[in-house]
Parts: structure tokens; sequence; C-alpha cells
């Protein structure tokens, strides 16, 4: 399908949309899983095992094939890759909601699994043979911010009406919306003469080296674990500061929105400084500090979350943990593009963030029953922190890499 004439004038800024979109459309699965979990269980259709068992399949699979796709990613066709699996990700939630029986449902979990782990890989791939990797990663989180803000109060009267019909239906329609816009951009990746400071001039292409792989891999593994641990504590300090029901969900909308507009901003902030500073932005701990910054900020807001006093400063740790997580989420994710702009190393972080998931979850759980809930907060300052020392690290090996010809 040819590109409109006003979508070819939005290069560069076209690459944006398109990984912004497709990760976003990636992750759908992942947003919705406590949507997904909580409606099979209201209907009475599996218990809190058998539907979480759902959800764990699912996102395990996501990670599995975005993982195995990494070697081979950067040779396949992106975009007919991508509606194909996006096709294939809308028959598995029909098949979720009318086939009866928790076998058929775990191969249906997983075969949607398979389709939005694929479009994840061709997302995360696409985005390090962007012009500006970073602001492209960035997209991801103000537009599944953005999004969000306004799909989860119709999945959430989607399933309080139709139960599981209603949160697949929902889930579908939303894939539909983010999916549309991208079957009219062309998908071409034109070879940019930089690409987060990498120099790709020569054949658009670097060697791979072990050290800096395994660096961006070890920052991508403690992002992972110190991040998604937050989650399971929100409810818990909601209820904390008298936050529940209707008026919780209302308020995490305008937070949503908030920290979209932050995502943002802070993303078109870092590009202005680094273009305002030329050389000086280039060195590499220049290029460290937003992402040892907006680690170290995670950290602390992580950790102010979890004893918020009261509900508006709930809130405003909340808003401001959003935005610097997907502010290190796309400077962690540029790092994989320097060290791979065929997006390869790329493909690999974004697996072990969904993979690691769970681990960063169970840490949480284990850490608050043992030693107090506040206590997670403290480790993930601490986690945080030495992510932030391994990004400086990584930044000046990567700086140190030669330029050869493939």
């Amino acid at each position: 399908m040819s590109e409109p004439s006003w979508l070819r004038r939005l290069s560069p800024s076209r690459m944006v949309w398109i990984v912004g979109l497709g990760s976003t459309l990636g992750l759908v699965s992942q947003t919705a899983g406590f949507w997904i979990v909580g409606a099979f269980v209201s209907s009475h259709r599996l218990d809190i095992q058998q539907a979480s068992l759902l959800s764990t399949a699912e996102m395990v699979a996501i990670g599995i094939v975005t993982l195995a796709l990494a070697p081979v990613i950067h040779r396949l066709p992106h975009k007919r890759v991508m509606m194909a699996a996006v096709l294939l990700a809308l028959v598995a939630q029909l098949l979720s909601a009318v086939l009866p029986g928790f076998g058929a449902l775990i191969a249906t979990r997983i075969v949607s699994g398979i389709a939005f782990g694929v479009i994840y890989s061709v997302a995360t791939a696409l985005g390090a043979a962007a012009e500006d990797p970073q602001r492209a990663y960035a997209a991801a989180g103000w537009i599944s911010l953005g999004t969000g803000s306004l799909w989860n109060p119709t999945v959430g009267y989607a399933t309080e009406h139709f139960g599981v019909q209603g949160v697949l239906g929902a889930m579908s329609l939303y894939c539909v919306l983010l999916a549309v816009p991208l079957l009219f951009m062309s998908f071409a990746t034109p070879r940019p003469a930089q690409s987060g400071g990498a120099d790709l001039s020569v054949a658009g292409k670097t060697p791979l080296r072990a050290m800096p792989i395994a660096g961006v891999m070890l920052i991508m593994a403690l992002f992972a674990l110190m991040t998604n641990g937050v989650y399971i504590f929100i409810e818990q300090v909601a209820e904390r500061v008298g936050q529940t029901g209707t008026l919780f969900g209302a308020r995490l909308t305008v937070s949503s929105l908030v920290s979209a507009g932050g995502v943002a901003l802070l993303s078109w902030s870092v590009q202005r400084a680094r273009s305002s500073l030329h050389k000086a932005a280039s060195s590499p701990i220049a290029r460290a500090m937003p992402l040892a910054l907006s680690m170290l900020a995670i950290g602390g807001s992580s950790w102010a979350f979890m004893v918020s006093p009261s509900a508006w400063q709930m809130y405003f740790w909340l808003t401001l943990w959003c935005v610097v997580y997907w502010a290190a989420y796309s400077l962690i994710m540029e790092l994989a593009a320097i060290a791979d702009p065929r997006g390869r190393v790329a493909s690999v972080a974004g697996s072990m963030l969904i993979l690691l998931g769970g681990a960063g979850s169970a840490l949480a759980g284990y850490t608050a029953k043992h030693f107090g809930m506040e206590r997670f907060g403290l480790v993930a300052l601490l986690g945080c922190a030495a992510a932030a020392a391994c990004g400086i690290i990584v930044s000046r090996l990567l700086a140190a890499t030669p330029k050869t010809v493939a």
C-alpha cells in the first residue's frame, strides 16, 4: 500500500511514529494483563491461579519470540511481518473469547504472545535504525501513556458489562486503532549519518563487542527488576492514603496524561540539549548523564512513592516515576542501538525487559513480605544507582569501539 504524501512529509518523524505505535501495539497484552486475569476470574471460568498462568504463558511467549527473532530481525520484511502478526493477534483474541477449556485458552494466549512478540521485536529493531533512536523509543512512552489513559476506562466499562468477551473485544479494538496508521506508512529505513552518536557513515555497520553488549543487558536487567516490582504496590499504596474505586481510576487517568506530556517534553529537552552543546554533548560522560540521572530518579521516586504519607504526594511521585521510567527505557534502548544499529541488541534488550518482569514482581513480593514494602523502595534505589554507574561505563566502552566495514 502506497504511503500518502502527507505521511511522507513526516520523515524523519515518520519512523518515530512507527516505533512508538509499534512498541505500544507490541505491549498491548502486557498492558491488558490484569484486565484479562480479572475478567476470567470474575466470570468464574477460571480461578486466580489458572488465570495468572494464562498471563504468564503469554508474557513468556512474547519474551522468547523477541529473543529468538533477534539474530534475524534485520533481514525480515518489517511491515509485512508486523501486519501479519497483527492479524494473528486478532485471531488469538477471538479464539480466546469463544473456545472453552483451560488447555485451549493456554494455547490461544501463547499464540497471542507469539504475535505480540513479533510486533514488539520489529518495532525495537526499527528504533535502532531511526535517525534519532532515543526519540523513537521515547515515543512508545507518550503514545502508550496517552492512549492508555483513554483506553483503560473503555476496557474497564467493557469488562464490567461484557466480561471476558468485553476485555478481549476492547483489546482487539485498541490493536486495530494502533495498526491502521501503520498500514499507510512506509517502513523504509534509509541509513542515517548519525544514530545515537555512533558514526554509521561506513556502510551503516559497526562491529559487535561483547563487553558493551553485556553492559547494556545488565542495565536492562536491573531496570526490569527494579521497576516491575513497583506495579504490585500501586493498589496497596493507594488504599493506604484513601484512594480507591472510581476516584482512583479517574485520577490515574489524569496522571497518565500528565506523564505522557512529561515524557514527550523530556525527550525533546534531551535532544535540544544535545544539539545545542554539540561536541560537549558527544563525550561519553555527557551522553551517559541523562541515563544516569533518569535511573537515579527512578530509584528515588520508587522509594518516595512507597512511603508517600498523603494522596497528592502519591500521585506526584507516581507521575514522576512514569516519566522517568520511559525516559530511562528510551535511553537504554538508545545504547542498544549504538551497540548494534541493525537492532539485534535492541531486540534482545526488549525481550529481557519482558522476561524479567515476573522476576521483578517476585523480588518485590519477597522483600515486602520479609522486610516491609518500604524496604523495596531502598532496594530499587540501590539497583538503579548501580544501573546508572553501569551506563557511564558502557558509554565509555561504546565510544572506544572502532569503526570497521562489515
